[in-house]
């Protein structure tokens, strides 16, 4: 508990399931695209490391916590709108780095809106590289991928099965220096037939993950090794979201110029950016040329 001058009281406590329905009702406010299964998800996998801030014991905002080893996560960091601007969201985002800290981390992550970049720039927080949100409806990408797929080479695609699962961890780690398995391992289990990989023989050259929104179904992670299987990848997926679907949204770094040409060539256009950021001495190295989409802001 701690006074803020002129506002009252501040509690920051554990987020419990009972308090996922408040979290909703702040995203919603915000215009995300998270549902209740991924503030569920961000329980199981750090039940500990996930937030609730209460302003004179009214709930009024929320933060999650990823631990990647060396490397964290910061998201969900939502304060509702009639309570910004009192310090509840610098309030929790110090909760959050504390508690990731405590776990050994070096190195905290984000994505950025503009309007949480300036709080995050004052506790420490640099400039990395932009994401963009593309987005589009279902029917115009399934258009445009009707007519790649009469001038591009067949690609093999199938299913992630169990025993590729540890595999697909070791690839994503080659890439991004961290493993995020704990979090590969659950979108598996939820969507499996929405998390498909592509092969030359031994060699796995790439893989997709997909997943239903609130608003539009989120395409991501795809970590590819070229950009011929990222977009083989990226079509085949498309095809299987399910036809009453409205909308699609991806979100690509945008140093990835192959990821960026290859999403607008199906399509898709930006809908948003945000800022990825970090805070503290960044000692791992991101393939970016084979991260042609991230996994959403709330889990890098």
């Amino acid at each position: 508990m701690q006074e803020i001058d002129g506002e009252g009281s501040l509690e920051i406590r554990l987020l419990k399931r009972r308090d996922i329905e408040f979290g909703m009702e702040l995203k919603g406010l915000a215009g995300w695209n998270q549902t209740r299964s991924d503030w569920e998800r961000l329980l199981r996998l750090q039940p500990r490391g996930c937030f609730l801030a209460k302003l004179n014991g009214e709930k009024v905002g929320t933060v999650t916590t990823l631990s990647y080893g060396e490397v964290g996560w910061v998201g969900m960091l939502l304060v509702h709108p009639a309570k910004r601007r009192k310090g509840v969201g610098t309030a929790l985002l110090r909760r959050g780095i504390k508690h990731l800290r405590s776990r050994g981390v070096e190195v905290i992550k984000l994505d950025a809106t503009p309007e949480g970049r300036k709080m995050y720039k004052r506790l420490g927080f640099v400039d990395e590289y932009m994401v963009c949100r593309y987005r589009s409806e279902l029917g115009k990408v399934r258009e445009a991928v009707k007519k790649d797929d009469l001038t591009r080479r067949e690609i093999k695609i199938r299913p992630i099965s169990e025993k590729e699962l540890g595999e697909i961890v070791f690839f994503d780690e080659k890439t991004l220096g961290v493993s995020r398995g704990n979090v590969l391992r659950e979108l598996v289990r939820e969507n499996g037939g929405y998390c498909l990989c592509t092969r030359d023989g031994q060699n796995l050259l790439g893989y997709i993950m997909a997943r239903a929104g609130s608003g539009a179904w989120q395409v991501g992670p795809l970590v590819a090794q070229d950009f011929e299987s990222a977009g083989g990848l990226l079509r085949e997926v498309v095809k299987r979201v399910p036809q009453e679907e409205e909308f699609v949204v991806v979100d690509v770094p945008s140093p990835n110029l192959g990821a960026n040409s290859l999403v607008k060539n199906e399509s898709f256009k930006v809908e948003r950016r945000f800022h990825r950021m970090s805070l503290g001495s960044d000692g791992y190295i991101e393939d970016l040329g084979k991260i042609f989409a991230i996994s959403g802001p709330e889990k890098g």
